[in-house]
């Protein structure tokens, strides 16, 4: 079976379980990232599995998550469909990070997702299937620079309809 990469955006019902969630989802197997984030969600996971179904399943079992969305990455025919994407941190990085998700016109989605992809600190930018249709990873030295970036760069950008962003959160 092929191995598959996927984003699982997930909310908690009861917040007093988050860290001990946080901290048994960071060390699951298929989970290569695993990100507190403050926004629509509270955790958003990044997953290399060739059993997804499986994956999901356990990640679902968890107790207080209230719902898990899933959006499974689209190949874009050059190989490894996201290599750029972070890897578990293990020492402190210094730059400040947030996730954007973006739901962009269909007729346009390629052209959104290559311009994009060209913006400086964008790290990562990935179309997916689901609730958005491109997920971007953002690093800069000051939020707000990556406000500035989304606001005169991203919002007005011919084809996105709708932007929502998850900045992210040390837990440790």
């Amino acid at each position: 079976m092929e191995e598959k990469s996927a984003f699982v955006m997930i909310k908690f019902e009861h917040k007093d379980r988050f860290v001990s969630a946080y901290k048994e989802l960071y060390s699951m197997d298929k989970v290569v990232s695993c990100d507190a984030v403050k926004g629509i969600y509270d955790l958003v996971l990044f997953l290399r599995a060739d059993n997804m179904e499986k994956c999901l399943e356990d990640i679902k079992k968890l107790d207080g998550i209230k719902e898990a969305d899933f959006m499974p990455l689209i190949p874009h025919g050059s190989g490894d469909e996201h290599g750029k994407h972070k890897e578990k941190k293990t020492e402190k990085n210094r730059l400040l990070s947030s996730y954007v998700m973006v739901e962009s016109d269909r007729e346009k989605k390629e052209t959104v997702h290559r311009l994009l992809c060209s913006i400086d600190t964008v790290k990562s930018c990935d179309s997916v299937e689901g609730k958005f249709d491109i997920i971007l990873f953002m690093e800069s030295e000051r939020f707000d620079d990556m406000d500035k970036v989304i606001k005169e760069q991203i919002k007005y950008m011919d084809g996105v309809l709708r932007i929502k962003e998850c900045p992210v959160i040390s837990m440790f």
